[in-house]
């Protein structure tokens, strides 16, 4: 045995005989309860893979374009009365990600029209200045709150307005789900999810696509910051999969 796991062995019996002592003192004040082990709650993260791109530009943007975010569509069926707000939320959470992380100088999110084509989208983007529009749709979710499932795929096209080109195609998908509680000897570790853990992934997918976009918009010039490795595909245009 090393001289190290003799020191933390003697300082476990050590701590162990002065518990049992204090047990059996006369005045019985103290009292060890083995039985009872130490709850530690571990904070999920949420997992995702790197985003993945199908269309993108070979150049960085001439200039720091302006861009508007339209509420994305939901393709899963729903109820009555349930796609709305749901888009309308989980864009909004996108969009605040991407904001944080400056994907465009200025970027608007209007919620105000629902349902909408791609060609009244480039309307509005136009009546408003933007130089591009952002549109998508949310092919799957599962939301289990704090105690479950949470899964979210969120497919983003950005536009160009005057030409009406498709500039960027990228679909990201994170997870944030309880992991099975694990019992040890002197604790249990119990997962811990945040209250709203769907919006945890919104915000974890808008953070990665804020920053695919943020050197393109803002003229870095790199020309394999965007290569292949984000999908590993050609520079070429490529069809989104069907969901």
């Amino acid at each position: 045995m090393s001289f190290a796991r003799k020191f933390l062995f003697v300082c476990f019996v050590g701590i162990i005989g002065s518990a049992l002592t204090a047990c059996d003192s006369i005045n019985r004040r103290a009292s060890v309860d083995l039985s009872r082990s130490v709850v530690v709650y571990n904070l999920e993260e949420v997992e995702r893979s790197k985003p993945e791109v199908y269309v993108y530009p070979m150049n960085p943007s001439p200039f720091p374009p302006n861009a508007l975010m339209l509420p994305f569509s939901v393709s899963q069926a729903l109820g009555p009365g349930e796609a709305e707000p749901l888009s309308k939320n989980m864009t909004r959470i996108f969009w605040q990600a991407m904001v944080k992380e400056e994907a465009f100088p200025v970027l608007e999110y209007d919620e105000s029209v629902y349902p909408y084509t791609l060609g009244q989208a480039l309307v509005l983007a136009r009546a408003k200045g933007a130089d591009m529009v952002i549109v998508g749709n949310i092919p799957y979710f599962i939301t289990g709150g704090s105690s479950g499932m949470n899964q979210l795929v969120m497919h983003m096209e950005v536009y160009d307005v005057q030409t009406s080109e498709l500039i960027w195609s990228v679909t990201s998908a994170g997870a944030l789900d309880a992991k099975p509680s694990q019992d040890f000897i002197f604790f249990h570790r119990q997962s811990k999810l945040p209250t709203d853990s769907l919006y945890a992934v919104a915000m974890a997918l808008g953070s990665d696509m804020g920053k695919v976009l943020y050197d393109w918009s803002n003229g870095i010039d790199e020309q394999d910051k965007h290569s292949p490795e984000l999908d590993g595909g050609p520079k070429t245009v490529q069809e989104p999969p069907a969901f």
